[in-house]
């Protein structure tokens, strides 16, 4: 059997319309948008550089149902750069782009192979002579094991089958074309090129089963590197390398303050941190959601008429003049310097209520919800007013995040000593 070089990828999720970005301050807002095609973009140029025989792309390729015809026109001519260097390019429809969903077909330039959504089928790369199996997606949501029906491995050659799957159920993911490592092991296959699962995961690697990860991050829980896999065949044998596509890359970072420290110390420390960030990004715009914790000073300044707003915006004006970085969002956590124990154990109202804070916040999350109950027919009044999720009184974490507020609420009203100097 001949070696070769190809790259596996998936869920780029090109043109994805990242809804309200406008309403995020200073957000930039192209930049954001565009960060899917430029990932495509670094594919393609990683795909020539290597000299690959073909690249595989393992469903939702594109959001859903193009609002332009642009969209498939500028992939196109990225496939026709492939094209050029006689790389051919096998892909499958996922959820988002199911044949329902996103009906608009591009006649692709000759070295795109898209696979039949009605039935698994069988190409053979003429360059790699390896067996290409794969099957998209005719309707969005598939609950079918799709791989079942895959043909059994041509024993005479490499065989790669591509889909996209939640395997069994992920629990950031919503389960389509659900089937199991048996199942994919039993068709002999050499190496699995799975879609839909947005982490780098190698589920096994005899035979290799693998998730490369999205191309690009788009939100806050996507966050670390993101890209395809360059995967290098000897005979059956396979060896893989991450390699990093994306432009942009999400962050979270957690600044807690000590007892004594005010707005100078606050501001030093996010400074440090957001720097930081950015160097973490190495050269990537990085988008970073930032959480001040800690029992200090400088929680006195959140507490004066307007001063949450105030301290917002001086932190935004930090964060501007920082280049490569874009403060997403700001989760303002502090509480007044107060011996919390001490409170804890006292007999008054403020210990009974630290107290049952404590033990809400340990319940299990099946139960927290019973905490909210009270609060249906309020949720009810204003569900018109506030988005649904925002009033999610079934999200354990939604739940633990308001009792930390309240908590912090609750102990903004103790009595604290004073140790300004």
């Amino acid at each position: 059997m001949n070696s070769f070089r190809f790259i596996h990828a998936a869920d780029l999720h090109l043109d994805c319309q990242l809804k309200g970005l406008e309403q995020y301050e200073g957000a930039p807002v192209q930049k954001l948008r565009d960060a899917p095609r430029r990932a495509l973009e670094n594919l393609i140029d990683l795909a020539i550089a290597e000299q690959v025989a073909f690249v595989v792309l393992a469903g939702d390729l594109f959001d859903g149902k193009w609002t332009d015809i642009q969209t498939g026109l500028w992939t196109s001519q990225q496939f026709q750069r492939l094209a050029r260097h006689q790389i051919r390019v096998y892909l499958i429809r996922g959820n988002h782009d199911a044949m329902a969903e996103s009906p608009v077909r591009m006649t692709w330039p000759a070295n795109v192979i898209e696979f039949p959504t009605d039935r698994p089928a069988t190409e053979i790369d003429p360059r790699s002579g390896a067996a290409i199996h794969g099957q998209g997606f005719a309707q969005r949501e598939c609950s079918v094991d799709l791989a079942r029906n895959y043909p059994a491995a041509d024993p005479q050659r490499f065989n790669l089958g591509i889909l996209h799957t939640s395997l069994m159920g992920d629990a950031q993911h919503d389960v389509y074309a659900p089937t199991t490592p048996d199942v994919l092991t039993g068709k002999r296959y050499d190496y699995w090129a799975l879609g839909h699962i947005h982490a780098y995961r190698v589920v096994s690697e005899s035979p290799w089963i693998v998730y490369p990860g999205c191309a690009q991050a788009r939100h806050i829980r996507e966050q670390g590197a993101k890209g395809c896999l360059l995967v290098s065949v000897e005979g059956q044998s396979c060896r893989l390398e991450f390699r990093e596509l994306d432009v942009l890359r999400w962050q979270s970072t957690t600044v807690e303050l000590a007892p004594t420290d005010k707005r100078r110390e606050m501001l030093e420390a996010v400074q440090i941190q957001l720097e930081a960030c950015r160097d973490r990004a190495e050269g990537r715009l990085a988008a970073v959601r930032l959480l001040l914790t800690g029992r200090c000073e400088f929680h006195r300044e959140i507490e004066k008429p307007q001063g949450r707003s105030e301290v917002i915006g001086e932190l935004r004006n930090l964060a501007n003049q920082i280049d490569d970085l874009w403060l997403e969002k700001i989760e303002l956590e502090t509480a007044p310097p107060v011996d919390v124990e001490a409170l804890r154990s006292g007999s008054d109202l403020f210990g009974e209520l630290l107290r049952d804070f404590d033990q809400w916040r340990s319940a299990d999350d099946a139960d927290l919800p019973t905490l909210a109950e009270p609060l249906d027919t309020l949720a009810h009044r204003i569900g018109n007013t506030l988005p649904k999720s925002d009033l999610d009184l079934q999200s354990p974490e939604k739940l633990r995040h308001w009792l930390k507020q309240a908590e912090a609420i609750v102990l903004a009203l103790a009595p604290t000593s004073d140790t300004e100097s």
